[in-house]
């Protein structure tokens, strides 16, 4: 029998109550989603949706690969022309707001990325080449 998971708790460590159930939209490469988990308040405090964690999901309603392959071919293209190629190859109607602001949310990070210093990894010892005999015709 699985175990009731602990009772959530606000960022300062206040209880937070059961208070209802929240839907929410999740937009992956397979398509759009929509489902309720349960959300949690407390007087004076935000309420929050613990699964969303447990999930991974991100605060907007775009999976990370989804975001990654719209921001890759924005950055090369047009957002229209992104927009319809989403469109072709996934079946999803995407807009081009939701891209223009899923792109400067992810050039926040730019910055961020190159100011981090480069990681070196050892070189990996050579291996050998084994030469196979080459076979011969069937039957011989």
């Amino acid at each position: 029998m699985a175990e009731r998971p602990p009772a959530p708790q606000a960022t300062d460590g206040t209880p937070l109550a059961y208070y209802d159930q929240r839907d929410t939209t999740y937009c992956s490469v397979f398509g759009k989603l929509t489902f309720s988990r349960h959300s949690f308040r407390a007087p004076g405090q935000a309420g929050c949706c613990p699964v969303d964690a447990i999930l991974s999901l991100p605060a907007r309603c775009y999976s990370d690969l989804l975001r990654d392959w719209t921001g890759y071919d924005a950055t090369d293209g047009a957002y229209r022309e992104t927009v319809s190629a989403i469109a072709r190859v996934l079946g999803l109607d995407l807009s081009v707001q939701a891209l223009e602001t899923n792109v400067t949310e992810d050039a926040q990070d730019v910055a961020a990325f190159y100011a981090q210093p480069p990681t070196t990894r050892a070189p990996r010892p050579a291996g050998s080449i084994r030469w196979c005999k080459p076979l011969g015709k069937a039957g011989q």
